[in-house]
């Protein structure tokens, strides 16, 4: 089971998927959390650079909702050591029990032209345990700023513009689930080999490849025969 709603102040349900209303991120943490929703900025806290995205906000048990990427004025070394696992790692010292990074906008758009969302990614084992962590789009955030009377483009926007740390307890509860199992497995490579009938070429290989292995079911229920 995969699920991201919103349980309050009204109850909204997403849907899975790429493209559509939410994905997990690889590597997240499993089981059931719920919690008030705080924005948070970009999660980051520098002091050398000036900037703090929990100086005014109390997240213990609650769920953080951070804009990708980081601050474009943080100084080149800071900009390299605040990866997304430090993000979240950050979150859960701070006592949140879960993280959704906002997935904000088209190539462009309230960015610079040419600029693209470096949205953040985890390795098996990096986040931590049972702190779930999602990635969501533009039909949840309308949902949980405009419940609440308020508008996350325009915390965005002033974010950006003004280069300051704008951060929002929300009141509004999210409740999302997510499992992840990651290991080792062993998989048959297949050959098969078709002999040649000309005399001149038979002894010549035309090699030709396909994926057998596929992934099955994706989390929106679409299935992926491949090769079968």
């Amino acid at each position: 089971p995969i699920r991201l709603e919103i349980v309050s102040p009204a109850r909204r349900v997403y849907f899975a998927g790429r493209g559509r209303d939410f994905t997990p991120v690889n590597g997240t943490g499993s089981g059931v959390v719920r919690g008030g929703l705080v924005f948070a900025g970009y999660g980051i806290v520098s002091e050398k650079d000036g900037w703090n995205d929990y100086a005014a906000i109390d997240v213990k048990g609650k769920i953080v909702l951070l804009m990708p990427d980081v601050p474009e004025s943080l100084a080149s070394e800071s900009r390299t050591t605040w990866t997304f696992e430090k993000k979240a790692l950050t979150a859960a010292e701070k006592g949140a029990v879960g993280l959704i990074e906002m997935v904000l906008s088209t190539p462009g758009e309230l960015r610079q032209p040419g600029q693209r969302q470096r949205l953040g990614s985890l390795r098996a084992g990096q986040a931590p345990e049972g702190f779930v962590i999602m990635r969501a789009g533009r039909d949840f955030l309308n949902d949980a700023f405009y419940l609440v009377g308020k508008s996350w483009r325009d915390l965005v926007s002033k974010t950006l513009r003004l280069k300051k740390s704008f951060t929002l307890d929300l009141g509004a509860e999210v409740e999302m689930e997510a499992h992840f199992v990651s290991g080792e497995r062993t998989a048959p490579n297949v050959i098969g080999i078709l002999p040649g009938a000309d005399p001149k070429l038979k002894d010549e290989a035309l090699v030709m490849g396909g994926h057998l292995d596929h992934l099955g079911v994706g989390v929106d229920g679409w299935v992926y025969p491949g090769a079968d």
